[in-house]
């Protein structure tokens, strides 16, 4: 291998790594945005004649930034950028440059997200027992569901490491080494947990404007983009009952 060649894959580790550290930090804050209930805090106005034309203006920004992961999200997707990637010899790392994007935008949306409590549909008392564990087991189901979709879809790969790996040692894409039924499974959608993401949406014990203009949102862009039927539904059950048993047998 020459320099060159040395170089070259050196900057796809990186660019793979940085996605991977992008992955985790994003997550994590995702966590934080969508599951704690202490993020609402009361917005105080001087004067009542300013509030609409503010909730107006924190309105707007907040549908910006959803537009902005929305169509960072949608670009990606497309399929001459992925052409354009293989066709500059850098399809490897396409997956890590849309973590790392999609990172980035999140990110934005978490800084200069507007919360509105002047609009709320509903707002409970989570000191109330039976309501604190309710949300609380609700949304720990949710986010356990997503890591084991995650790891049932080839977790490496969602991650964009697998990609440069096969690159760096020359082996056929990854793509290539699946199953037609997870290659089918991937096609019809880019994440796992459809429902467990739509139950983090809309359970949540403070019901604001911002909250409900989210769900709203992002439920329409995954039901749009979601396209899954039975067969993917029983290859990814098969999928989940065999990472039980290679961890039972790992316990063991």
């Amino acid at each position: 291998m020459n320099l060159k060649n040395s170089i070259f894959d050196s900057g796809k580790c990186a660019i793979s790594l940085i996605g991977l550290v992008s992955a985790f930090y994003s997550v994590i804050n995702l966590m934080i945005f969508l599951s704690d209930p202490y993020q609402y805090r009361p917005a105080n106005y001087p004067r009542q004649d300013e509030r609409i034309t503010n909730c107006l203006w924190m309105l707007l920004v907040d549908m910006v930034l959803l537009a902005l992961f929305i169509g960072q999200h949608s670009i990606l997707a497309s399929d001459k950028l992925k052409i354009y990637f293989e066709k500059y010899g850098i399809l490897d790392i396409y997956r890590s440059f849309y973590i790392i994007t999609s990172a980035i935008c999140l990110q934005i949306l978490f800084t200069f997200w507007f919360p509105i409590l002047e609009v709320t549909l509903w707002q409970l008392n989570l000191n109330y027992k039976p309501v604190w564990y309710t949300y609380y087991g609700i949304h720990i189901l949710a986010w356990i569901f997503i890591y084991v979709g995650n790891v049932c879809m080839d977790i490496n790969e969602l991650l964009g490491i697998k990609q440069v790996i096969y690159s760096i040692k020359n082996l056929p894409g990854s793509n290539k080494t699946k199953s037609q039924e997870l290659r089918k499974l991937c096609s019809h959608i880019n994440h796992p947990s459809f429902t467990a993401f739509i139950l983090l949406f809309w359970t949540t014990p403070v019901m604001s404007l911002d909250r409900l203009v989210l769900a709203v949102i992002f439920t329409i862009y995954l039901m749009i983009g979601c396209k899954t039927d039975q067969s993917d539904y029983t290859y990814h059950k098969a999928q989940y009952f065999l990472k039980c048993q290679e961890l039972r047998y790992l316990k063991s």
